[in-house]
């Protein structure tokens, strides 16, 4: 990669507006064979916003190119950017339909430029007769999206659901409030068992330990002495944290000491659910793992598949304390997703807590949840049934009623809709920005506060920027992203309301 090259992409990585100038750079970019830049031109793509006025007629021109000539990547991404434009865009709405009728173009770009029709506001009769007429015929996503920019759609509630759930969500805690004991059940003989995952689902094909990884080392960087506002870890609690490492991969663990600042973080924590592992290199995250146990620690990963539309793809990770905890590949699975509805369907994985004979061990479930920042208007109306149909899965096969959803939701708590009217349901950050610039709230871990009693009241925001002295050029290298995190009981609870949740503040503030 040209110096010149990298030096803009790395700028584009942590700075939306400059990405936002340099769309054409980072359209070319986005097709490249090296790794690192696709992976790079994608996520400033991803979190660009917005382009100049002056670069939407420039784009709708490049739509009219021979589009074999342009490649499904490059369309899909001016569709995306297009859209994001909004009505600014409707000039281009004759050539956006024509894309999404040609079945000679790749269904994702196709769907995209179904999507960016939806986004620009009414459409001419002309346009909207040629998509009605594809309707029928279009698979079940390209389905919706046709209907939602013809105007046949006016909320995704009446979507098919994942896992055959309905889209009532007070049927949520009644299904799992009729069989849930008074006493919390653990997973019998523990996930290292064998538990079986939902025969239907799509197992995590790359999942695999990191026991055996050599190469050990002893890192010389000193982890930073002040803990911020992360609770010490005790014998009686665990810390359960999310982290969206923003587009991990070859670079950044091949950056010595950004990988040992990632390592530190993760050491903070009992298990960790991560967004955005993106390499076609599968080994990036046992290398991760070398700096995570350099210093002796025994920590351990659960890896699921990679998942995305585009070329560019994601996995969710699991990195969790052995000395502590229990799991494995085999006690993990992915949600089956026919209907397709979600970008990255979750990876779902059970864990144990390590406690004396005699104990009653805190048994719970994670759900790992990435939203495709283009399309949370499409994915968060149906995420309830999401997790109802994971929670019923876990306690149908594993009478476990523990099930906490977490991830980078790319929306804050007013947003949730349907889902924030599940009866009991309970999210743990409320009011802090979980990006690193601190202007948003999109990160979360999200459970019934009535079943899930082991949550200690206790909660918050790495700011891993002041946790280690740097600036705040240097934290955004790390990720755009802050982990969050929660402090659970180490053992078992009865179920019931928890008086740690119950004087939380009300849920569905504004994030301000």
């Amino acid at each position: 990669m040209p110096n010149q090259d990298a030096t803009t992409l790395d700028r584009c990585v942590t700075d939306p507006a400059y990405a936002s100038e340099q769309w054409a750079f980072l359209l070319e970019k986005v097709t490249s064979q090296d790794e690192t830049e696709l992976e790079q031109a994608t996520e400033a793509l991803e979190n660009c916003g917005t382009v100049p006025d002056a670069a939407i007629k420039e784009l709708g021109r490049r739509l009219q190119e021979d589009l074999k000539g342009l490649g499904s990547q490059r369309i899909y991404w001016i569709c995306t950017l297009l859209g994001r434009s909004g009505e600014q865009s409707r000039d281009f709405q004759d050539r956006l339909a024509a894309i999404a009728c040609d079945e000679s173009i790749e269904l994702h770009a196709r769907e995209r430029a179904a999507w960016c029709l939806g986004e620009i506001g009414p459409l001419l009769p002309p346009v909207r007769e040629a998509l009605r007429g594809k309707i029928q015929t279009s698979p079940d996503r390209m389905k919706r999206l046709l209907q939602a920019a013809v105007g046949l759609l006016a909320l995704v509630l009446s979507m098919g659901l994942i896992v055959g759930c309905d889209v009532d969500p007070s049927a949520i805690q009644d299904s799992i409030q009729q069989n849930v004991p008074q006493q919390n059940v653990p997973l019998q003989n523990g996930p290292i068992a064998g538990q079986s995952a939902r025969p239907t689902a799509t197992p995590p094909t790359t999942g695999a330990t990191s026991s055996g990884v050599p190469g050990q080392f002893v890192s010389t960087n000193v982890a930073p002495s002040n803990n911020g506002a992360i609770p010490q870890r005790t014998q009686q609690t665990i810390l359960i944290a999310s982290f969206n490492i923003q587009a991990f991969g070859e670079k950044k663990v091949g950056d010595r000491a950004m990988a040992e600042k990632i390592a530190a973080i993760i050491r903070q924590f009992d298990v960790v659910g991560i967004q955005e592992v993106r390499a076609i290199d599968q080994t990036v995250i046992p290398r991760l793992l070398q700096y995570v146990n350099a210093q002796g620690a025994k920590y351990d990963y659960i890896l699921g598949p990679r998942l995305g539309r585009s070329n560019s793809k994601e996995q969710y990770c699991y990195i969790y304390d052995t000395n502590r905890l229990l799991s494995s590949p085999q006690a993990s699975y992915t949600v089956e997703d026919n209907a397709d509805l979600l970008h990255r369907e979750p990876l779902v994985a059970r864990f144990v807590t390590r406690v004396p004979p005699g104990y009653q061990p805190f048994t719970f479930s994670l759900m790992n949840m990435h939203t495709d920042p283009d399309e949370v208007k499409l994915e968060m109306p149906v995420m309830h049934t999401v997790l109802r149909g994971v929670r019923e899965y876990e306690w149908a096969t594993a009478g476990e009623d523990d099930v906490l959803m977490m991830g980078d939701l790319n929306c804050e708590p007013s947003k949730f809709g349907p889902l924030a009217q599940v009866p009991g349901i309970f999210w743990i950050i409320q009011n802090q920005p979980t990006n690193t610039r601190k202007t948003k709230l999109y990160d979360n871990i999200i459970f019934d506060s009535g079943l899930t009693s082991e949550y200690t009241g206790r909660s918050g925001v790495l700011d891993f920027a002041a946790w280690f002295g740097i600036s705040m050029e240097e934290a955004l290298t790390i990720s755009d992203h802050m982990p969050v995190w929660g402090e659970f009981t180490l053992l078992e609870r009865p179920s019931g309301a928890s008086p740690s949740v119950a004087n939380q503040p009300t849920n569905g503030v504004p994030f301000r």
